[in-house]
C-alpha cells in the first residue's frame, strides 16, 4: 500500500535484516546490490503461496458471512498496491539505478500501467461480484490525479469492482492519506453509487488498511482470518518507522 510511509522511508529495503549469519543467501544469487526483501517479494515460491492463500481462505469465509444478507447490501473493501496490484519492478528499477522513492518516479509509474495483478486477486474479486452478489469497494492511497491511470491498469489486468477511492485532497490541497472517513464514507452511504454497506470484510499489506489500525495501536488480532485479511510486504509499509529490537 503506498502510503506516507512510502515517503518517509527513503527506500529503506537495506534497513531489514534478512536472515542470521548462518542462512546468508548468496549474493550472486539475486545479483549485487538487490535487496533480499525486494528479491524475496520478485522471486519467491512463499510469497506466490501466500497470496494464493489468503485470497483462497477469504473466499470461504467472506460468503459464509454473507449468507442471508440482501444482494448487493454488503461489500469488502480492498487496498491496491501490493493488495492487488503487484508494484515490485518499480522497486527493482529503484534498487537498479540507486534512486529512492519520489513522488514524481511513482506517478511516473502509476502512468505506464505496468502493475500486475497479484495470485488470487481477479478471481475472488469476481466470485464475491458475481457468484456471492456482493460489492468491492477499492480504498487506495494513491492520488486522485493517479486515480484514471490506475483504472484503465486494474481495468487491463481483469480486476472488476464497484467502486475505487483514491486519497482525497484536504482544505490544505493536501492529499489525505488516513483511510478512516473513506471506511466509514462507504459504510455510511456517502458513495452514491453503493448506498449503506456492510462491509464484511477488508484486505491489505498495511496494519493502516484496517479500521482504526496503526502500528502503535495494534494489540487485538481476533479480527485476523476472520474479516480482516493481511498480505506480506517486507518492501515498505508503516512498520519502517517502528524501533528496532
Amino acid at each position: 500500500m503506498r502510503t506516507v510511509a512510502m515517503v518517509c522511508l527513503a527506500f529503506a529495503l537495506c534497513g531489514c535484516k534478512a536472515a542470521p549469519p548462518t542462512q546468508q543467501v548468496s549474493v550472486s544469487v539475486h545479483g549485487p546490490g538487490v535487496p533480499l526483501e525486494l528479491h524475496w517479494y520478485r522471486n519467491s515460491a512463499e510469497r506466490r503461496a501466500l497470496y494464493a492463500q489468503v485470497y483462497a481462505l477469504a473466499g470461504e469465509t467472506v460468503p459464509t458471512l454473507a449468507k442471508g444478507l440482501p444482494d448487493n447490501s454488503w461489500g469488502v473493501i480492498l487496498d491496491v498496491d501490493e493488495t492487488i496490484l503487484d508494484n515490485s519492478e518499480y522497486m527493482a528499477r529503484l534498487s537498479i539505478t540507486g534512486q529512492e522513492f519520489s513522488p514524481a518516479t511513482w506517478t511516473a509509474w502509476t502512468r505506464d500501467r505496468r502493475a500486475v495483478a497479484l495470485p488470487g486477486a481477479a478471481a475472488f474479486i469476481h466470485a464475491v461480484r458475481s457468484n456471492d452478489h456482493g460489492r468491492v469497494v477499492l480504498v487506495t492511497n494513491r492520488l486522485v490525479a493517479e486515480c484514471p491511470d490506475t483504472e484503465v491498469n486494474l481495468h487491463e489486468q481483469g480486476i472488476e469492482y464497484d467502486a475505487i477511492l483514491c486519497a482525497p485532497n484536504g482544505p490544505d490541497g493536501k492529499p489525505v492519506f488516513d483511510k478512516n472517513p473513506r471506511f466509514a464514507l462507504v459504510k455510511s452511504g456517502g458513495v452514491a453509487s453503493l448506498g449503506r454497506l456492510n462491509v464484511l470484510a477488508y484486505f491489505g499489506d498495511n496494519i493502516q488498511d484496517f479500521p482504526d489500525l496503526t502500528q502503535a495501536t495494534f494489540g487485538d488480532a481476533s479480527h485476523f482470518g476472520k474479516d480482516y485479511f493481511v498480505f506480506p510486504n517486507p518492501m515498505y509499509g508503516s512498520w519502517v518507522g517502528n524501533v528496532y529490537r
